[in-house]
Order: structure tokens, then sequence, then C-alpha cells
């Protein structure tokens, strides 16, 4: 996992590095690298699901 995190790191300091950042057919490539390099190696999930707080003895 972290082998594909440097190498959408290193993609996307290239990307951000070159001409191409202003170029708007690539805005979408370039939104999903900055996505990958934010959520590190892990990939970690946008959106974490609810866990119930109340454990089911102490319902009834």
């Amino acid at each position: 996992m972290e082998a594909r995190y440097n190498c959408c790191k290193a993609i996307h300091r290239s990307f951000m590095s070159s001409k191409l950042v202003s170029d708007p057919a690539l805005s979408g490539i370039a939104g999903k690298l900055q996505e990958a390099v934010q959520r590190g190696p892990y990939l970690v999930r946008k959106h974490t699901e609810a866990t119930p707080v109340v454990m089911t003895a102490e319902r009834f």
C-alpha cells in the first residue's frame, strides 16, 4: 500500500509542477490524485459508519 501511495504522491508532485495543471481536461485526474494523497497510504475511508453507543444487554 505504501508503494502505491508513494507512486501517487510522486505523480501528484510532478503533475502540480508541470504546465498541465491549468488544463480543464485533466482537472478530474488532478482531483483524484489530490484525494489519494490526502487520504494517505492506507486509504482512510471518506465517511465512517455510525457505531451504536448502547450495548445490546443495556437496552432492556
